[in-house]
């Protein structure tokens, strides 16, 4: 393949991490997200969970202004 048939690609952007949580809290945010509580705040996921309780705490505490950084 020639140098003009070449693809050329992104580079890709780390956006996501993974960390651990107990189990007991997982399990929590399972349960939570059968209900209709959280169908009405829109979360799917156990992601949307933690990433909703991560915000909030830091927002809380000053480290993450929701204005400025919502995505």
């Amino acid at each position: 393949m020639g140098m003009s048939q070449q693809i050329e690609k992104k580079p890709y952007i780390n956006r996501h991490m993974t960390v651990r949580i107990p189990k007991g809290m997982t399990d929590a945010i399972k349960e939570f997200l059968t209900t209709e509580q959280a169908a009405k705040m829109g979360f799917d996921s156990r992601a949307d969970v933690v990433t909703a309780a991560v915000r909030k705490l830091l927002n809380e505490c000053g480290y993450y202004n929701i204005e400025k950084r919502e995505e």
